[in-house]
């Protein structure tokens, strides 16, 4: 069941690092910035300096440029499938 499961994920994570690929879908240093300064406004966290310092960080960019890459894939996919193929791919600034 477990395998089963981490091959589908697989599969789906594959098929989407493709699409972004295709289509071109890159993330701009702005939108990571934008990210993390969202994040640190909206947190509840006491130490919002330490927060801030750990998304800036290498990994904490790293994984934020992933998940807007992955957001901005899904969003052109959906875009594909409701037959808006014309509309733009998120472009990085």
């Amino acid at each position: 069941q477990l395998r089963a499961q981490a091959e589908d994920q697989l599969r789906i994570d594959l098929a989407l690092d493709q699409l972004a690929a295709d289509e071109h879908i890159h993330v701009a240093d702005a939108e990571i910035d934008a990210r993390i300064e969202e994040l640190v406004s909206n947190s509840s966290a006491e130490d919002t300096a330490g927060l801030r310092e750990f998304l800036a960080g290498a990994s904490g960019r790293h994984a934020l440029m992933h998940d807007i890459e992955r957001r901005n894939t899904v969003a052109r996919m959906i875009a594909i499938g409701e037959g808006n193929e014309e509309a733009e791919a998120p472009a990085a600034e």
